[in-house]
């Protein structure tokens, strides 16, 4: 299988603060991955690498075999990798609506933008019947159901999520996971997530990851790491 995006042992910051040495990682098409780690290990400042935000000092990031290194945020994003960020960057001020329509903005055909609504709506039926309502005044499971959402307008190849969890009611986070797995199951798009439910990414994605002060210290197949005793005791609170 061809590999989608290639993470090759490149360290990674901001000004002079370096946060990761030597990283590398690979997402195939259609494949489901995650990054477990504590909260300072370095799993966002990677994803930031990714999409532009991070100033990478050593190595090289591949997408779909050509170095995007040194692009700007919105010209990987034009390439269809859709970021959907740890503190969600909503318009709070503007309905749930508009802010899909928001993302919807590197497409040019009002049909794909009909289509993408539709899509977006039958994955996460909450914003069909929230769509007026003001994103602020949504809970906080809804507004990442929203910040997902605006992500698909898009229509990317990858979508990368951080902590796509957080602060959420947990029957809504099954609602999220099951919403992931929909996603790769019946678009075939790739998925990079950064989970601190690290017994639910594990069950969710393929392939995994583990970052610890910057640096990958294991990775595997998610039931491999899963059923790895060193996992189970840092991640999953299993002695």
């Amino acid at each position: 299988m061809k590999t989608l995006l290639h993470v090759d042992n490149i360290s990674a910051g901001y000004g002079a603060l370096t946060i990761l040495r030597d990283v590398s990682l690979v997402v195939k098409p259609g494949q489901i991955v995650c990054v477990l780690g504590s909260n300072g290990a370095g799993k966002s400042t990677l994803v930031r690498a990714i999409t532009g935000l991070a100033r990478t000092v050593k190595g090289d990031i591949h997408w779909e075999g050509n170095s995007i290194l040194g692009l700007q945020p919105y010209e990987v994003a034009a390439l269809g990798i859709a970021l959907v960020p740890e503190d969600r960057l909503l318009f709070t001020s503007l309905s749930a609506h508009d802010n899909l329509m928001v993302g919807s903005a590197p497409l040019r055909s009002e049909v794909a933008i009909e289509r993408n609504l539709d899509l977006v709506h039958s994955i996460f039926p909450r914003l069909s019947q929230r769509k007026e309502q003001l994103a602020g005044t949504l809970s906080g499971g809804e507004q990442q159901m929203l910040t997902i959402g605006r992500a698909l307008m898009s229509s990317p190849k990858l979508l990368i999520l951080d902590e796509p969890t957080i602060g959420i009611a947990p029957h809504l986070v099954h609602e999220i996971f099951e919403a992931i797995k929909q996603l790769c199951r019946d678009l075939d798009i790739s998925v990079l997530i950064v989970e601190q439910h690290a017994d639910q990414a594990l069950a969710l994605s393929e392939y995994a990851y583990v970052i610890d002060q910057g640096v990958v210290v294991m990775s595997g197949s998610s039931d491999q790491l899963a059923r790895d005793p060193r996992v189970r005791e840092a991640y999953l609170g299993i002695d």
